[in-house]
């Protein structure tokens, strides 16, 4: 091997060497990217792409393989904390990934970029546009994207369904999202967090034939055009709908199979114009529902009629049953409501108290008397009665626990009792003592036409109450006198008897205290002298 080969060989692996030892003292800030030419091996730092540039890697999966998906970096990884991204092209008008890819979509909660992590929180804008061969969304199993963005799953004729009935993280559905789409579903009856649908979200989409906002109670607004020349919509959800409070221009628009909507049900502050324009749609709304003026004042493009309560009639009472004092409570009513408008037929409905409080009053509220007997409700100016019962209070009955012992000072009862109503209950008799006895307090109510006690048709209670004796104080009225068999030896009040023992010795009884200590005299006494004793013999010898 000639020299010259050898030198470059060896030149080689010095630079190899170098390169590896510099790597193993990498700063953290970026990633060594070797680039290997004919003669020689460059190293260049990869730092963290910075909010609003792109990168592409193996991303999303569709039909159970990753694909090559470009992401938009919104905010940087840095400091241990993952970044975020949204699924978008750097070109304009560009999906992220190849239209061609063809099955169902799955787009995991994050993304790894070199030794970078970002969690994946939004669908850019025209992330999957025209990919016509994709039969899902991807939101169905995804808990991070809160944004649709605009155009984002446009002209995509394979989906069915948004995704969005078993997503609970999106909060808006970007302009033209769906447009051009095949959804038959929007998903918004089994939605939580959608409060937006943005301008044309879902128009020209031929086959939905209902927004199901009749059963969403999250969307709020409804931006221009959103449902434009969808025309085989024959349900609005606006009907039973009492979330939505805007609805923008052109809304509807060429929604040609719509009929009439009567809104039973409706908090709109805003009606934009021409909202049902090229549509032969009358809308007909309550004269008295809350912001009716926005009616009045925007009709243009549209009919708009109002109508009247013809009657209501109670179908399930509220709580019937009350005690005195007590606050009517309307929270389970529900009432049949009946329509009246010109010719045009408006079916009855039920109208649940709990969901249109703004719209009921009642000739009855707080502070029940016993002579109350009826509710008048009132819905839409008309009136229904209500029948109730309003029984006495019920007070519960003092109870005594525990007692006292003699102190000197006074003791009350009303510190030993249980269950006592101060406001509804006064406490007569032996109340407050001082001297050791047994003593009885009486509880009596204190308006007995409108209370009663619990479980008694009493209007008063005796409650027995003791003080006992001090620990050690001898009863006033006690002899101690003991018979000893002589002439009537007697003892005095707290004294000892004595008893003969013996030859005559009297030794005091009791509890042999005395005997004990005598005993223990003795014993030291013995051992004293037995002690001296032997000190002295040996001092003997």
């Amino acid at each position: 091997m000639k020299k010259g080969k050898l030198n470059t060989y060896a030149r080689l692996f010095l630079v190899l060497f170098l390169i590896f030892t510099a790597i193993g003292f990498t700063d953290g800030k970026g990633i060594e990217q070797l680039k290997v030419t004919a003669n020689k091996i460059e190293a260049t730092t990869l730092t963290t792409p910075i909010e609003g540039e792109y990168f592409e890697t193996l991303g999303v999966e569709v039909g159970g393989v990753a694909v090559q998906t470009s992401f938009k970096v919104l905010s940087e990884s840095k400091n241990g904390q993952n970044g975020t991204v949204a699924i978008q092209s750097k070109d304009d008008f560009m999906s992220a990934i190849h239209s061609d890819s063809s099955g169902d979509l799955y787009i995991p909660v994050s993304v790894k970029y070199h030794d970078f992590t970002y969690d994946i929180v939004a669908i850019g804008v025209d992330a999957f546009s025209s990919c016509v061969n994709l039969t899902s969304t991807g939101l169905e199993n995804n808990s991070t994207v809160t944004t649709i963005g605009d155009g984002a799953y446009s002209f995509c004729h394979n989906l069915i369904t948004t995704g969005l009935e078993k997503n609970n993280t999106v909060t808006r559905i970007g302009d033209g999202a769906f447009t051009a789409s095949s959804i038959t579903s929007t998903g918004l009856d089994k939605n939580s967090t959608v409060t937006t649908i943005g301008y044309a979200a879902f128009s020209f989409c031929l086959n939905l034939t209902s927004t199901e906002l009749e059963k969403n109670s999250t969307v709020t607004t409804i931006e221009e055009a959103a449902f434009a020349y969808c025309v085989n919509l024959t349900s609005t959800g606006l009907e039973n709908n009492n979330v939505v409070t805007t609805i923008e221009s052109y809304a509807f628009n060429g929604c040609t199979s719509l009929d009439d909507i009567i809104l039973t049900e409706t908090n709109l502050s805003r009606w934009g114009v021409r909202v049902f324009i090229n549509t032969e749609v009358r809308v007909y709304y309550l004269r008295t529902a809350i912001h009716a003026e926005t009616f009045l004042n925007n009709q243009g493009g549209m009919h708009a009629i109002p109508y009247d309560v013809a009657s209501i009639q109670v179908k399930t009472p509220s709580e019937i049953n009350y005690e005195f004092g007590d606050s009517y409570d309307p929270t389970d009513l529900v009432i049949t409501a009946s329509y009246i408008v010109d010719s045009k037929t408006i079916p009855s409905r039920d109208i649940k108290y709990i969901e249109n409080q703004n719209d009921f009053s009642f000739s009855l509220s707080d502070n029940l008397t016993l002579s109350d007997d009826v509710v008048t409700i009132t819905y839409g100016g008309k009136t229904d009665d209500l029948k109730i019962t309003v029984s006495k209070k019920k007070v519960d009955i003092p109870t005594v626990n525990g007692s006292f012992t003699e102190n000197g000072k006074a003791h009350k009862l009303v510190d030993i009792l249980e269950n006592y109503d101060a406001a509804n209950v006064i406490l007569t008799g032996d109340i407050e003592k001082t001297a050791a006895g047994n003593y009885t307090g009486v509880a009596t109510l204190k308006d007995p036409e409108n209370y009663e006690f619990k479980d008694s048709k009493e209007t008063s209670n005796s409650l027995n109450w003791v003080i006992n004796k001090k620990p050690g104080t001898p009863d006033k009225e006690e002899d101690n006198t003991t018979d000893n068999g002589d002439k009537g030896t007697s003892g005095t009040i707290g004294r000892p008897s004595t008893t003969p023992q013996g030859d005559g010795a009297v030794v005091k009884t009791g509890d042999g205290s005395s005997t004990r200590v005598l005993f223990a005299l003795l014993s030291i006494s013995m051992l004293y002298g037995c002690s001296v004793f032997i000190r002295r013999r040996k001092y003997n010898k």
